[in-house]
This record gives structure tokens, sequence and C-alpha cells, in this order.
């Protein structure tokens, strides 16, 4: 390894399980103490995950949960080797995100604080999310998958197929409702954001935030759709852990404005921007359906199918999350 010395003791390593097949994280123990080492992905940019892992480190020094990056002998956070760039974490004990009440408030306010110090720090070097060039191809990927409609059967899995023809109603309602306000969109201030904290993301520890994980999703986009995305995803868990359904709408509205009046401690939103976070919940939701509705159109790869169920779901389930909320 390029972190240790040839006498140091490496003791057990262990693929952490992950919901991929295959784990690209593993636990390793290093003179008893435990780390965690972090294959990037095969597409991945050695100097983007620099930047990315030392922005992780300015967050930690301002006290935002993200876990210390070992640097190697070369003083770089990325080591490569056999082909594939690894990172060196300590490893921060904790479990998922449960959606319990106090947790979803804890992460608000962490939320929040995370990302207004994003928003300040110089870090506009980032990787731009594709979700910020999609406003402007969301329309060719729309037409793609209705100019094939009546192909749907040959193209997709019989599964999808139905699944797609079934919430067709609910497709083209959504659909309309984002071209419809496409400028509005189109107008959100882009800032460094996390882009993807969902439930794996986070972990809890004694009731309190332990570590913000996933640092490639360090990157530039519409704040208010990450926000969206991101409240959407934890009420949505926390509808899961209490058993609620569509009409314990009561719940869930109050589960959604104890996130946001949270995050707002710090961020600051404006009326203007809590009239949107339903729209722009669609708008992550809907772009995702429709990367995996191109991949099966133009390239015949399904690999990304297996999430079209829980992506369709969600179409239906934004509005029930921010039922009331403005």
């Amino acid at each position: 390894m390029n972190y240790v010395e040839q006498q140091t003791a490496i003791g057990n390593i262990s693929q952490i399980d992950a919901l991929e097949i295959n784990s690209n994280n593993f636990q390793i123990e290093i003179d008893n103490r435990k780390y965690l080492l972090k294959r990037a992905g095969v597409n991945s940019s050695a100097n983007v995950l620099e930047m990315q892992f030392s922005l992780s480190e300015q967050l930690r020094e301002l006290e935002h949960p993200f876990a210390r990056v070992i640097r190697n002998h070369e003083g770089s956070f990325t080591t490569q080797s056999a082909g594939r760039i690894w990172i060196l974490t300590d490893f921060i004990p904790g479990n998922y995100f449960s959606g319990d009440l106090h947790e979803l408030e804890q992460v608000g306010e962490q939320v929040g604080s995370l990302f207004d110090s994003l928003s300040k720090l110089n870090c506009h070097k980032l990787p731009v999310n594709p979700s910020v060039h999609a406003v402007s191809t969301i329309s060719d990927s729309v037409n793609l998958l209705f100019k094939y409609q009546t192909s749907w059967q040959e193209i997709f899995p019989e599964e999808d197929f139905e699944l797609l023809s079934q919430n067709l109603l609910l497709l083209k309602k959504t659909i309309l409702n984002i071209i419809d306000n496409l400028t509005l969109i189109q107008n959100l201030t882009c800032l460094p954001c996390h882009i993807d904290l969902h439930p794996h993301n986070i972990l809890i520890r004694n009731k309190e935030v332990s570590a913000f994980v996933d640092v490639e999703s360090l990157q530039v986009s519409r704040q208010l759709i990450s926000l969206a995305f991101t409240t959407y995803k934890l009420v949505r868990q926390y509808a899961v852990h209490f058993g609620l359904h569509d009409k314990n709408t009561e719940q869930i509205s109050f589960a959604t404005h104890l996130f946001i009046n949270a995050v707002n401690k710090t961020l600051n939103l404006e009326k203007s921007h809590y009239e949107v976070l339903e729209l722009c919940a669609a708008f992550e939701i809907l772009r995702r359906i429709l990367i995996i509705t191109d991949l099966n159109i133009l390239h015949q790869n399904k690999a990304w199918n297996k999430v079209l169920k829980m992506h369709i779901a969600g179409l239906q389930e934004v509005p029930i999350i921010f039922n009331g909320f403005y």
C-alpha cells in the first residue's frame, strides 16, 4: 500500500455491504485502527477526486460531519493501483438514517449548515452535475420516449413496459408541468451542493449525524433541486419508518415542515423558494426516469431499470410529501 510502512501490521480487510451487488468500500484495520478504503468508479478522474476530497477536508475543519481523508506518501488524497483510483479515510461508525423525527430535524440542521458553507467556499471548479444541462435536453428525451411509444413493448422488459403503460397519464401530467416551468427551473441558482443526500448517504450515531458520505456527490447543481430531492428522500424514509401512507397527509406535512424549517435555520430560504420545491423534486425524479428510458431506447442498456419502479412511485409520492407545504 502507498499509505503505510512495510512493518505496519494490516489486520482484517472486509467488503462493506451496500445496495450494489459489488461494494466499492472496504473496511481495513491498520495497527488496530479502522479505516475505509474506497475504490473510485471506473470513469473517475483523479484530479476531480482530489478537488472533492480536499473540499471535504475543508468542510470537516468547519466541523461538518465528513470522515478525515488520509494522504498517501506523496501527499495526495488519491492513489492509483491496479488500474483503479483508491481513497483512504477514517472509518466512521453509524447507522443509516432511519426516518426518526429527531434524526430528521438533526439532519435538516446539518444539511442547511452544509449548503450554507458550500455556497461561501471557493469551490466553483467542482464538476457540474448533469441535472444542470438537463434543463436544455429534457424535451429531447421526452420526444424520444414518445416517438417510440408504439415500440415500448419490444424495447423495455415486460415489467417495465407495463409500469410505463399503467402510469402513462402520471408521466404526461408531470412532463407537461415541467415543460411549462422550464424557464423558472433554468433561472434557479447553481451552487456547490451535495447532490445525493439519501438515507444511505447519511450516518447516524447516538441520534446525531456522524457522517455525510459519498464525497463524489459534492458537485455544482441548482441548490433548490438538490434540497428538494433530499427533502423527498428523507421525508419518504420518515413515512416508511412509521408505516404511513397517502391518507396520513398531516403527519407527512408536519415532517416536511420540520425538515425544511431545520434547514432554514442557516440557509435563509425565501417564500418563493418554498413554492418551487415540489416542482424541483418532480424535475429531478423525471430526469432520472428519462436517463433510464434513453439508455433503453438508444443503447439497449437496462442496467438502471431496477430503479425505474422506485422513480415512478416517486412521481406519485412527491405531491403527498409537499402537500400544503407553501
